[in-house]
């Protein structure tokens, strides 16, 4: 299919949201993604919805609600960079 080369921690924190990262290893039958955007709450505050699972699935959801954006910055950050480390490359952006 397409292999996607891992971008550095540093440059990744940087990117805005919504980001979907995969991780694709074919000899261990691995086809993953992540997917980190904001999305809004019932009292339209804003909500960091994480989405992730085997590629071509719907995958599971987990979502957070901060009281602003600028407040979730470094669990974006913290949460792209694990995800970097663990093989993901940076997909698209949207």
């Amino acid at each position: 299919m397409f292999s996607v080369a891992p971008a550095p921690a540093e440059q990744a924190a940087q990117l805005d949201l919504p980001l979907r990262l995969t991780s694709v290893e074919t000899d261990k039958n691995r086809r993953r993604f992540y997917e980190l955007r904001w999305e809004q709450d019932l009292f339209n505050g804003p909500m960091l919805v994480r989405r992730f699972g085997r590629l071509g699935t719907e995958g599971r959801s987990l979502a957070r609600v901060y009281p602003d954006q600028d407040s979730a910055q470094r669990d974006i950050q913290r949460l792209t960079r694990l995800r970097l480390r663990h093989g993901y490359g940076i997909e698209s952006l949207a």
